[in-house]
């Protein structure tokens, strides 16, 4: 039976049988030296070694191809085409880490990995903002929960938080409920004369007290940056790494939904040949992942499912824009926020309106692309959409003038008239045009933008 040698802090530990290497901290990146190569090498290029990561499937052939390429190709290890070269499982994005706390609303035990944490944190701070403070009031026990897995996900008890939070809510209590007594100087809780506290000492206390919480939030930040712990710990099984016969929950329902799609993908080719159209869904994911990509091609499913999410995503924003313009002009209570909301909340919805009109026509460009045409039609009616938009605000500023400037064009009012109506109906004959080709099937053959994403 061959022995293996684990390079750990620049010296060599072992020798160990191949069942023993997990328990000594071994990794998928690990240097691994074997008394039958007799060479130090990466663990997943050793196939005995790489089995313990991937399966007792996994019998590829060594220096041929990097494991991972193997296994992406491979059916009966479907899971780690997930995984990256260093056997991690991808970074949560936002709406993974939003999915994944919320159904874990009240869920102390466990672990959460860094990316599950920290995003999950902005969308308190986006909800706050949003609705003025009374959002938060429904993450509160969520943000707990997830604050405690994730200093488990460090081997860190939960009680660290605890420790944080006390001091923090005593502080905000004495603070809210000390108030000026009857005499100048003087302080008193709920109607007690507090007899030796002076302005200097409550002075102090703040200062003291805002130290103290200062350097225990320093502390729980840094305990809430450090990297996951490599194998399992006392709180469960690491999220972040990969460890033998476990899938982390979000992945594993990803890995059925793929399996799902592929073997609908597979009937679907075999009875057309072609692939399944994608749903309202994929399409948001796709375009959105893709939101400043303006080449490559975008079927018609792609394109028209995410007009109608970008519809909805844009009536959302406004409709946010607008109840919280009303409830700083009509409640009183809120007009203190007013700063924040134009400093912060306005640039936001800025930035998501132009980041879903910037993927809309991307898309646009793509599904042009799709049909085997150049992505200059969309751009075309853009500029015409544009003169038509700024024609009227010219002739309204020029209205009492005998000419009117359109352009550097000097020309008088009727003309000018005659020729926006004529911009106009050209423009319209412009769009039916380009909603047919934006309507047409897709080039079945691979064109100048890349391969068909329908056909074969």
């Amino acid at each position: 039976m061959a022995q293996y040698y684990l390079e750990k802090d620049n010296d060599s530990v072992g020798p160990f049988s191949v069942g023993e290497l997990l328990s000594h901290g071994l990794t998928p990146v690990s240097q691994v030296w074997s008394s039958e190569t007799e060479k130090w090498e990466k663990a997943t290029d050793i196939p005995e070694v790489a089995q313990l990561f991937f399966g007792p499937d996994y019998t590829g052939p060594h220096g041929v191809m990097s494991p991972v390429s193997q296994l992406q190709q491979s059916s009966k290890v479907e899971s780690n085409r997930y995984l990256n070269d260093k056997g991690e499982w991808p970074r949560m994005n936002m709406l993974d880490s939003v999915v994944e706390c919320l159904r874990k609303y009240a869920d102390f035990k466990g672990r959460a990995r860094r990316s599950e944490f920290w995003w999950f944190q902005l969308f308190n701070v986006l909800v706050g903002v949003f609705t003025f403070g009374y959002g938060s009031a429904l993450t509160v026990i969520p943000t707990m929960a997830v604050t405690v897995r994730r200093l488990h996900d460090s081997d860190r008890s939960g009680w660290w938080y605890l420790a944080y939070l006390i001091p923090v809510v005593l502080v905000s209590a004495f603070l809210f409920l000390i108030e000026p007594g009857y005499y100048a100087g003087t302080y008193s809780i709920f109607g007690t004369p507090l007899y030796d506290m002076t302005e200097s000492k409550l002075t102090a206390i703040k200062m003291f007290s805002l130290v103290i919480i200062g350097l225990m939030s320093l502390v729980l930040v840094i305990f809430l940056c450090a990297d996951s712990d490599l194998e399992a710990n006392k709180y469960g099984i690491s999220s972040k790494h990969q460890s033998p016969g476990y899938i982390p929950p979000m992945y594993e329902k990803k890995i059925k939904k793929q399996e799902a799609r592929q073997l609908r993908s597979d009937k679907s080719f075999a009875a057309r040949g072609e692939r399944p159209m994608l749903d309202f869904l994929e399409s948001i994911e796709v375009c959105m992942t893709k939101w400043f990509d303006f080449t490559g091609r975008a079927r018609r499913s792609e394109f028209w499912w995410f007009q109608l999410g970008a519809i909805v995503l844009i009536a959302l924003s406004l409709f946010v824009y607008w109840m919280s313009a009303i409830m700083l002009v009509f409640n009183e209570s809120f007009r203190a926020l007013q700063s924040v909301y134009f400093v912060v909340m306005y640039p936001v919805l800025v930035v998501l309106v132009l980041v879903i009109l910037i993927a809309n026509i991307g898309s646009g460009i793509r599904r042009l692309h799709d049909t085997n045409r150049s992505g200059w039609w969309l751009v075309g009616f853009l500029i015409i959409r544009f003169i038509l938009q700024i024609a009227p605000v010219i002739g309204l500023i020029t209205r009492n003038y005998e000419t009117v400037d359109f352009f550097g064009i000097e020309m008088q009012p009727g003309t000018f008239v005659i020729v926006g109506m004529s911009i106009l109906v050209a423009s319209l004959m412009y769009y039916v045009y380009l909603i047919y080709l934006l309507c047409i099937d897709s080039d079945k053959k691979e064109n100048k933008y890349g391969s068909s994403p329908k056909y074969q």
